[in-house]
């Protein structure tokens, strides 16, 4: 057997164990116009046939080495003919991006990269982008990432298979490609940015590896791979197992926060711990990579300690507070002034904060109870209220009223410590004031005395308050 009809199997192979390839499925093909892009398209078209494969060529102008670079996409352009492949691509300056974003040049680079694929693929319709990612770019990857101090996630390098993007080639050193290439005569474009060490993962390439492959294990790039593959399993093995221990833990959720029973939290191990908050924050939109080495040991101390009201700042969009409801996990949203006129006999949806609010007058009934049981429903003297004005609104700092059973005024912050109302509720309170600024009811916790129902009470106004 040929060494090409050997790198041919080895490929079948390894996207048959990884379940890259699915009979039927669109793929748009990332080339570059370099060896392993051009190598990845060969062997796409290859078994194109046999899986019933839809097949384009995709790419990105990074308008960085300018006529090389023009060079390059008319390349691709000539391959997706010669393929009988149509080519999607586009131009984009990727160092005016990264100076605008303050990016590196690389980080820039990738972001543009990625946002490009994600665009290609909805506008082709097409399933997964395949990227010419292989052997050595693994190796690189796992210690460019050791370097920077990643956790196991990162140690895992590059996944064969993650969203909707494809590596076929991650099995096959770039000595072993550009063989095949050599051998089938494949045509391909050399860019000179990469001998350059002023790169960082350049500098890996051609300096770090080169050493630890002199100096320690000239199988370096094998065993990298392997440490990958090791991480990256169990990295799909926590992630799993928090996923459902965040279920376990969890007692309140929404698209803005999650709150985590601390008790049944603190009962893993801290290596759980922090893929069960990472889970949450992915849950909420975020990125998990927001918390350093640092903060993620300020998150479990917090999590350990007793230590009511403190929270750490994960970013300024986040923050992950521990409090009499347990550790919470909260995106913050900037605060909008709340200020609404209500009138009895009408019920009100306010969509900003989910909540319904609705109020009703009523000839008190003689065996009516004064009191409710439930917080969200109260009632108060109507006549008292001398026919004044009723508005909703957000509580002040200097707000004060007098709690139902007090004959002195307190303040509703003093208020809402002693009652040990949950900090993550306390920014959505809202007060029923009349036009004089006088507090009827800190809804869904405490009518105000002044208000209150007595034997001499003829009308009541009903009030309830709920969330959707």
């Amino acid at each position: 057997m040929s060494t090409v009809q050997k790198f041919r199997q080895s490929f079948e192979r390894y996207c048959k164990l990884r379940g890259l390839l699915v009979p039927n499925e669109k793929i748009l093909i990332a080339v570059s116009g370099g060896v392993d892009s051009v190598v990845l398209l060969d062997l796409l078209v290859g078994v194109q046939d046999k899986y019933q494969l839809q097949l384009k060529v995709i790419h990105l102008n990074h308008r960085l080495r300018g006529k090389e670079a023009d060079a390059d996409e008319a390349f691709v352009h000539q391959l997706g003919q010669q393929y009988g492949l149509s080519v999607i691509s586009e131009r984009i300056d990727v160092r005016t991006y990264a100076k605008k974003k303050k990016l590196s040049l690389e980080a820039g680079a990738r972001e543009v990269r990625y946002d490009f694929f994600h665009r290609a693929l909805a506008q082709s319709q097409f399933d997964k982008v395949a990227t010419g990612h292989q052997a050595d770019d693994q190796a690189e990857t796992v210690l460019l990432h050791l370097l920077r101090g990643s956790g196991i996630r990162g140690l895992g390098g590059i996944s064969p298979h993650r969203d909707c993007f494809i590596r076929p080639l991650l099995f096959a050193s770039r000595a072993e490609i550009l063989q095949y290439a050599q051998t089938q005569k494949l045509s391909f474009r050399q860019d000179a940015s990469n001998l350059s060490c002023v790169y960082t993962r350049n500098r890996i390439r051609w300096k770090l590896i080169p050493y630890l492959a002199k100096q320690f294990n000239p199988q370096i790039v094998k065993k990298l791979n392997q440490l990958a593959d090791i991480f990256r399993e169990n990295e799909e093995f926590l992630s799993q197992f928090a996923y459902q221990a965040l279920n376990d833990c969890v007692k309140y959720r929404d698209d803005k926060k999650i709150v985590l029973e601390i008790n049944r939290f603190l009962g893993y191990f801290n290596i759980v711990k922090k893929y069960i908050v990472a889970s949450a924050l992915r849950e909420l939109g975020l990125d998990p990579e927001l918390l350093s080495f640092k903060k993620w040991e300020r998150v479990l101390a917090l999590s350990a300690s007793e230590q009511k009201g403190k929270r750490v700042r994960v970013s300024p969009a986040v923050d992950i507070i521990l409090d009499h409801a347990g550790l919470v996990i909260e995106k913050q949203s900037t605060s909008v002034d709340f200020f609404h006129p209500v009138q009895p006999n009408k019920e009100y949806y306010f969509s900003d904060l989910s909540i319904w609010f609705r109020s009703k007058i009523e000839q008190r009934k003689g065996s009516e109870s004064c009191f409710s049981q439930n917080n969200r429903r109260e009632m108060v003297d109507y006549d008292k209220l001398c026919d004044r004005q009723l508005f909703l609104r957000n509580i002040k700092p200097a707000d004060r009223f007098y709690p139902l059973g007090m004959q002195q005024a307190k303040k509703i912050s003093d208020f809402v410590i002693d009652e040990k109302i949950p900090l993550h509720e306390r920014n959505r309170l809202l007060v029923l004031v009349t036009n004089r600024d006088e507090i009827v009811w800190l809804c869904g916790y405490r009518i105000d005395d002044r208000f209150k129902i007595t034997p001499s009470t003829r009308r009541v106004l009903k009030l309830e308050i709920k969330t959707a």
